[in-house]
């Protein structure tokens, strides 16, 4: 709810891939709100997510 009534961007990011974890990972609530979400690159899934929340 908090995430849905601030009124800027947001982008969930994961290092790993949580679908590719346990199955209580598999569902977030951040990401449901989220306008994008990157994972499973690593590092990289830092910079992805600050371009992709730069783009919006």
């Amino acid at each position: 709810d908090a995430i849905k009534a601030i009124a800027v961007p947001v982008v969930e990011v994961h290092l790993s891939d949580p679908h590719e974890r346990e199955d209580f990972r598999h569902r977030s609530y951040v990401g449901m709100a989220a306008d994008a979400t990157v994972q499973g690159l690593g590092v990289q899934s830092y910079i992805v997510g600050l371009e992709k929340a730069a783009a919006l």
